[in-house]
C-alpha cells in the first residue's frame, strides 16, 4: 500500500437501504423490525400518538411521558431503577409536540425478565403525588434557569412569534408547573397509552424467539377509544420583529426565519441542500462569513424543523451585543446573495458529497436504521425516501438553488427575534 497516495474517490450514488419487515401483533399494534447487528441487543421503541398537541393542559403529555417510570401499581420507581440497572438496560423516554415515545436497550437474554416491566409501566403507571411533586419542583427549576438563558428565551418567542398561542407556539409559564393535576395525568394516560395509539419499532438481533414473546406480552396492552388526529388550529403567518430586552445579558441570541414546510412537501429535498449552503454545516457561508470572516460568533447554523401539520425554517446564533446589529445585516447579506447570485459548481459539488456522505453515515447500524425509519414512517414514508433525498442531492443545480432562495428566502419573509441588550 502506498500511504502517499489518497485513496480512490467514489461517490455515493444509490443507498442500499434496508427496509424492516412489518407484522401485526395479536392485539392489532403494528410493529416494524430490523434484523440486523451482530450483537445481542435489542432496542424496541413504542411511539405513541401522545405528544403535547393532544393534551387538555399544559405539561400533561410532558408529564406522563417522563413519568411512567416513577412508580407502578406493583414496583416503586426504586425498584423500576433498580430492575433495569441489574439487567444492564436502559430506558429513555421523549416526548415532542406531536409524539411520545418509550425506548429499552437491553440485551437478548433478559428480554424475559425486562419486557413485563416495560409493558407495566405502559399499562400501570400511577404516578405517585410524592413523586410528582418532586419532578414538578425539580422541572420549575430548570425552567426558571432557563429563563435565564437568551438562547431558549429566543427559540421560545421565535415558535410563538409563528404559531401564536397553538400547541406549536405556547409558551411555558411558571404557574403551569404549579398547576398539574394529578386525575388530568391519570385521563390522558388511560386515553393515549393503548394499543389503538402504539408503534413499535424493534431493531437488533430479533429472531422468532423474540417475535413470539413481543407479541404474547404485548397482547396485555387494549385498545382503547380510537382517537381522532387533533386539528390544530395554526394561525396564518405574519412577518414580525420581535425584540425582547434581557439588560444582564452577556450575548445577544438571534433568531431569523419563517413557516415553511414539513418534509411531505415537493420542494423540501432541494431545500434542504439550499440550507445546507446557507447554514447547514460547518462549512456553510453563514459560519464562513461571520464566524471565520468577522468573528461575530462561536457557531452559527440554520435548519428546517419538520411538524407533523407544519414546518419551519430557522437561523441562530449568539452574538455580543455590540456586534448584534452587525451580525444581522450579514445574515441578510448572505440571504440576498443566495437570490441574486447562481452558487458556483464547486461549492455546490462540496455540499452534495457532504450530504451523501452524512447520509450514508446515519443509516449504519441497525439502531440508526430504525431511527431513520421512524423520521420517514411519521411523515408517511418508506426507507425509500433517503433514496429519493440522494437522487435530489445529485440532480439539484445552481439555477435551482437560486429559484428556491427567491420563492422562499426573501429578506422582507422572514420574522425575527433578538434578546438580550437591544
Amino acid at each position: 500500500m502506498n500511504r502517499s497516495l489518497a485513496p480512490e474517490y467514489n461517490p455515493v450514488k444509490k443507498l442500499n437501504l434496508v427496509s424492516p419487515q412489518n407484522i401485526m401483533l395479536d392485539n392489532g399494534i403494528p410493529m416494524y423490525y430490523f434484523n440486523a447487528g451482530s450483537q445481542d441487543v435489542l432496542r424496541i421503541e413504542v411511539l405513541l400518538k401522545a405528544g403535547s398537541r393532544y393534551q387538555s393542559a399544559p405539561l400533561i403529555a410532558h408529564v406522563v411521558n417522563n413519568m411512567l417510570n416513577e412508580g407502578t401499581k406493583t414496583h416503586s420507581a426504586l425498584q423500576i431503577a433498580e430492575t433495569f440497572e441489574y439487567y444492564g438496560a436502559y430506558l429513555h423516554t421523549e416526548c415532542d409536540l406531536d409524539n411520545a415515545s418509550v425506548v429499552l436497550y437491553l440485551q437478548n437474554k433478559h428480554l424475559d425478565y425486562l419486557l413485563p416491566i416495560l409493558i407495566e409501566l405502559l399499562t400501570e403507571a400511577i404516578f405517585p403525588k410524592h413523586e410528582l411533586e418532586i419532578f414538578l419542583e425539580n422541572a420549575k427549576q430548570k425552567f426558571l434557569i432557563n429563563q435565564q438563558k437568551v438562547n431558549y428565551l429566543a427559540r421560545k418567542h421565535f415558535a410563538h412569534a409563528l404559531y401564536g398561542e397553538s400547541t406549536y407556539g405556547f409558551m411555558l409559564k411558571e404557574e403551569h408547573y404549579n398547576n398539574v393535576q394529578h386525575n388530568l395525568l391519570i385521563d390522558f394516560y388511560k386515553q393515549f397509552y393503548c394499543a389503538e395509539n402504539i408503534t413499535l419499532i424493534v431493531s437488533g438481533k430479533v429472531g422468532e424467539r423474540e417475535l413470539k414473546l413481543i407479541n404474547k406480552v404485548f397482547t396485555v396492552i387494549t385498545n382503547g377509544k380510537k382517537q381522532k388526529k387533533s386539528m390544530l388550529n395554526l394561525p396564518e403567518y405574519n412577518v414580525s420583529q420581535n425584540h425582547i430586552p434581557k439588560k444582564d445579558a452577556i450575548q445577544n441570541a438571534i433568531r431569523i426565519g419563517k413557516v415553511l414546510f414539513n418534509k411531505t412537501h415537493k420542494d423540501y429535498f432541494d431545500f434542504h441542500v439550499l440550507n445546507t449552503i446557507l447554514g447547514g454545516y460547518f462549512g456553510s457561508r453563514l459560519m464562513s462569513n461571520i464566524r471565520e470572516d468577522k468573528g461575530y460568533t462561536y457557531g452559527i447554523g440554520s435548519a428546517i424543523v419538520n411538524l407533523e401539520d407544519s414546518g419551519y425554517f430557522f437561523i441562530s446564533t449568539e452574538v455580543g451585543a455590540e456586534v448584534c446589529n452587525a451580525a444581522i445585516n450579514e445574515i441578510y447579506k448572505e440571504i440576498s446573495i443566495l437570490n441574486n447570485e447562481t452558487v458556483p459548481y464547486e461549492e455546490l459539488n462540496l455540499v452534495k458529497n457532504y450530504l451523501a456522505g452524512t447520509l450514508l453515515r446515519s443509516l449504519d447500524g441497525p439502531f440508526a436504521l430504525a431511527e431513520k425509519f421512524k423520521a420517514a414512517h411519521i411523515f408517511g414514508f418508506d426507507m425509500n425516501y433517503y433514496n429519493n433525498l440522494l437522487k435530489h442531492i445529485h440532480a439539484i443545480t445552481p439555477e435551482r438553488i437560486q429559484e428556491l432562495a427567491k420563492s422562499y428566502l426573501q429578506p422582507d419573509s422572514l420574522t425575527e427575534v433578538v434578546v438580550g441588550k437591544v
